[in-house]
């Protein structure tokens, strides 16, 4: 059994040791269990936090009282805080000191495919947590909020902004910030019950829409789809899921042939006219990923 407080806090091999001597275990008894101690946590456990435990319990699928806990599986959430602490500070950068944020988000309709994506990813992930809790089912909750999180905001969202943000065009850096300041805010408050300390501390960095706006993410309302001025988009998830799968086999051939850190450019020729079309206005978010240097030939 492992007691939470040494998860949050962490733990030597020999402080859990000597929790075995201070128990009422009988001493064959306590040399096994320092055997299984050093098998499966041969250098203690590492501080985790308590928003790691919390969201690693909740990702659990239980079907009885007891859960195996993986500590790997703890550590990797508490990864998963940095990526958001990383997030955020990416986010204050683009953004800058002064940016001011839209009293309500509304859509111009002059958002680009990858703003619209991610608008729509985002009314999927309320939509999904909403119904989530509905049903009681946290590990859906919990993947979708990691996958939000991770793969949709930080793998490719952030990294589509940078050509545009190093571009001269302000109406679309000004678009794209309300876009970008407007996920990071339903991010954090649909993460917010399984990560509380983290989210409050992130939510408190961002700036408010209004003054009437809470102070906490607590008292926050949590996000709910039917009130987005924005709908989710399959047909533009479908493109995109393409765009995402061609850079991801790149980046697979450039580890294959030893080539993942080597400015070596790749090129990819496009034949088909119909395939052509279709990633044109992806072209930006392709050709200026600074991790694969890869570019289309029509």
């Amino acid at each position: 059994v492992i007691d939470p407080i040494d998860v949050i806090k962490g733990i030597s091999l020999q402080d859990l040791h000597q929790m075995l001597y201070d128990s009422n275990l009988d001493t064959k008894e306590i040399e096994k269990a320092k055997q299984g101690q050093k098998a499966d946590y041969p250098k203690g456990i590492p501080e985790c936090g308590a928003d790691a435990l919390r969201f690693a319990l909740c990702a659990y699928t239980t079907k009885g009282r007891d859960i195996n806990l993986d500590i790997k599986r703890v550590e990797g959430y508490r990864l998963f805080c940095n990526k958001l602490w990383n997030a955020l500070k990416f986010t204050l950068n683009i953004l800058g000191p002064n940016f001011v944020p839209s009293p309500s988000f509304k859509l111009t309709g002059k958002e680009n495919e990858i703003d619209q994506w991610l608008l729509s990813r985002l009314h999927f992930a309320s939509e999904t947590c909403n119904k989530g809790f509905e049903e009681y089912d946290f590990q859906k909750l919990t993947t979708c909020c990691h996958n939000l999180w991770r793969y949709e905001i930080c793998d490719f969202y952030l990294e589509s902004l940078k050509p545009i943000n190093a571009s001269s065009d302000e109406q679309a850096k000004a678009l794209s910030k309300q876009v970008l300041y407007t996920a990071i805010d339903i991010a954090l408050r649909l993460t917010h019950p399984f990560m509380p300390f983290v989210t409050e501390e992130l939510f408190q960095r961002l700036p408010r829409r209004s003054k009437q706006c809470p102070e906490s993410i607590v008292i926050t309302k949590y996000p709910e789809a039917k009130e987005f001025d924005f709908n989710r988009n399959e047909n533009l998830e479908k493109e995109v899921n393409f765009i995402q799968s061609l850079i991801h086999n790149v980046m697979s051939l450039r580890s294959e042939y030893n080539l993942a850190k080597k400015q070596v450019p790749l090129y990819v020729k496009i034949d088909e006219s119909c395939l052509s079309n279709g990633l044109e206005p992806y072209l930006t978010t392709i050709q200026v990923n600074d991790k694969i240097h890869l570019y289309l030939v029509f």
